[in-house]
């Protein structure tokens, strides 16, 4: 009673993890797509400033609260030590003695409008550049006494970042919750659609019997001698988006996706459907299943109500092994590119894009390539635990 105590208790505290898994990373998607080019490559726990558009919305609003742009200037250029580009003398050569006619008076205010305008953009464009901002930031004590606005907006200007960033700048640890999401979602639709295959076929061969039993087993024999790893690289090659079946449903995005679902579900059920016709060989002759028979109950309410019961156990632990495997493989097709395709994360493309920087940014390589490594090891030491059970075992 005990032991199914902490069963049900664990079994719970590890599906919550799970669906924790699933749903988490769903409010992160677009944060695990920014790009940020000028912070590539970042070590772990960094704080980097935020991509150019970003920095240029923050800083163009402080702006507009800076009354003297030239005391600003001067400021910053002595203070911080940022050098501004000297600006062309647009004034009128012909207004030597500051002589202006009416007629020039709204030019002349039209012209002073577009000057502070070239003055401001001037600004924007030498505070937005990273060592400018570092500079900004090294000397923030000596600054926030005169401009409290900009030293207290430079926080916003940087992101942290608790694994680093990609090649692209992206985060990397949003991207590996993002990916860890879809390899559960991939392997537990993969073990759910085998497992309903390998349920059918093994019912259908076993209570059936005969020339079908025979035809049915054969098949499975055939699937299970093909080596697993290059007929799917072959089959994960078809461009599904080529088919008519395929074509409405598929389109560039999920076109990844749906085809690790198919493939892995077409060559996963075999051991499923053994374990199930092996079960209803064993339980079909007992004389439970003569009372329900003698008593002019149904064949299908036979099948579904008296002999498939006795197989969910087993099939439940088969499909575990098939949500780690599923796991593995999706992961491998992704690395070679024929799995789920960038710019969506998996674990597989993560560790492919890991591959040439591994040595300067060994991080890109280790966090992709430790998650399958959890997720496959907590899978299969839950499906361990679960053999455990009286009723398994018995």
């Amino acid at each position: 009673m005990k032991l199914k105590q902490r069963q049900i208790r664990y079994s719970i505290i590890f599906l919550s993890v799970l669906m924790l898994l699933v749903i988490l990373p769903s409010f992160f998607e677009s944060a695990a797509n920014i790009q940020n080019v000028d912070s590539r490559y970042e070590s772990p726990f960094s704080r980097v400033f935020v991509r150019s558009d970003d920095r240029n919305l923050l800083l163009s609003k402080f702006l507009l609260d800076v009354e003297d742009l030239d005391t600003f200037k001067a400021d910053l250029s002595l203070l911080a030590g940022i050098e501004f580009e000297e600006e062309a003398d647009t004034s009128d050569p012909s207004d030597v003695f500051g002589v202006a006619s009416s007629n020039d008076t709204d030019e002349t205010s039209d012209s002073d409008d577009e000057a502070e305008e070239s003055d401001s953009a001037t600004v924007l464009e030498a505070i937005v550049k990273i060592e400018n901002l570092e500079a900004i930031d090294e000397n923030r004590d000596r600054l926030k006494d005169k401009y409290p606005e900009l030293t207290s907006l430079l926080p916003q200007l940087k992101k942290f970042h608790l694994l680093g960033t990609d090649e692209l700048g992206r985060d990397i640890f949003f991207r590996l919750l993002v990916a860890t999401k879809n390899s559960i979602i991939i392997s537990f639709l993969v073990a759910l659609f085998a497992s309903l295959i390998g349920i059918l076929i093994g019912s259908l061969a076993g209570y059936i019997g005969g020339w079908l039993d025979l035809f049915l087993m054969r098949v499975t024999d055939s699937l299970l001698s093909l080596p697993l790893i290059p007929v799917l690289i072959v089959v994960a090659a078809i461009d599904l988006t080529k088919i008519s079946f395929f074509e409405s449903i598929v389109d560039g995005q999920s076109q990844g996706f749906i085809k690790v679902i198919v493939i892995l579900s077409l060559f996963s059920w075999m051991t499923i459907a053994r374990l199930v016709r092996g079960s209803i060989l064993h339980v079909k002759n007992l004389e439970f299943v003569e009372a329900a028979r003698s008593l002019g109950a149904s064949e299908l309410s036979i099948v579904t109500q008296h002999i498939l019961p006795h197989c969910i156990a087993p099939s439940l632990l088969a499909g575990s092994v098939i949500v780690a495997e599923a796991i593995l493989i999706e992961a491998g097709l992704s690395f070679l590119g024929l799995g789920i395709q960038p710019p969506t994360p998996s674990l597989g493309n993560m560790l492919s894009n890991a591959q040439e920087i591994i040595y300067e940014s060994a991080t890109l390589a280790f966090a992709p390539g430790f998650m399958i490594f959890l997720l496959v090891i907590s899978i299969q030491l839950m499906s361990d635990y679960w053999q455990k059970s009286p009723r398994t075992s018995n």
